[in-house]
């Protein structure tokens, strides 16, 4: 299934297969429009990537493993494609167990295939608990743990972007081409949080 970069990322939970799309206005070998707004920074227990700047290979070369999730095997990207949660990010923990830290988009902004190492990580998915109890691995959102934060403060703390969405328990907040995503249960603490880039067209 082909989707356009000017459409949002399919969330986690409603993924059942490999979703990838495809750049609709970049000129072979030319590069992709400028992105808007402030790239997120995003803390993995203490290591900070920013998202659609930082390769899946730093990430990697900074001790973290990647979990293929949805059967995806391959590794290359064709040009000027993103994809949707190809991967679980890992490290071990204090037991030596690996730790997942949330589902990881990547995207390829060049004009040839590359190697899914080269390409630049554009969407994060996460989810804060199952079955009411917090998940393992500290997670950061521009210096952030919003795992503490009930959906009043979100609101209050991301009062300066742009409210795209706000029905009952679903919460869409954009800053450019950076679109925040959260859920909350029914006493209004968060449950997942997506955060996903958005390629401009030309």
């Amino acid at each position: 299934m082909k989707r356009s970069l000017n459409s949002r990322f399919l969330p986690l939970a409603l993924a059942a297969a490999l979703v990838l799309g495809a750049f609709t206005g970049c000129d072979k070998g030319g590069e992709p429009p400028a992105l808007e707004g402030t790239p997120p920074q995003i803390e993995l227990d203490g290591y900070t990537l920013t998202l659609s700047q930082t390769t899946l290979q730093e990430v990697l070369d900074a001790g973290f493993e990647k979990v293929e999730r949805l059967g995806f095997e391959d590794e290359t990207i064709p040009p000027y494609t993103f994809s949707s949660d190809l991967y679980y990010l890992a490290r071990a923990g204090e037991d030596g167990q690996l730790v997942e830290y949330a589902g990881w988009g990547l995207c390829n902004t060049t004009g040839s295939t590359q190697a899914t190492e080269a390409c630049t990580l554009c969407s994060v998915y996460w989810q804060l608990a199952v079955g009411g109890e917090p998940l393992p691995g500290k997670l950061l959102i521009n210096g952030l743990d919003f795992q503490s934060l009930a959906a009043e403060d979100v609101r209050q703390t991301l009062s300066e972007m742009e409210v795209v969405r706000d029905q009952g328990g679903s919460l869409a907040l954009q800053d450019g081409s950076f679109t925040y995503q959260f859920s909350f249960g029914m006493d209004g603490s968060i449950e997942s949080l997506e955060i996903y880039t958005t390629y401009p067209t030309r």
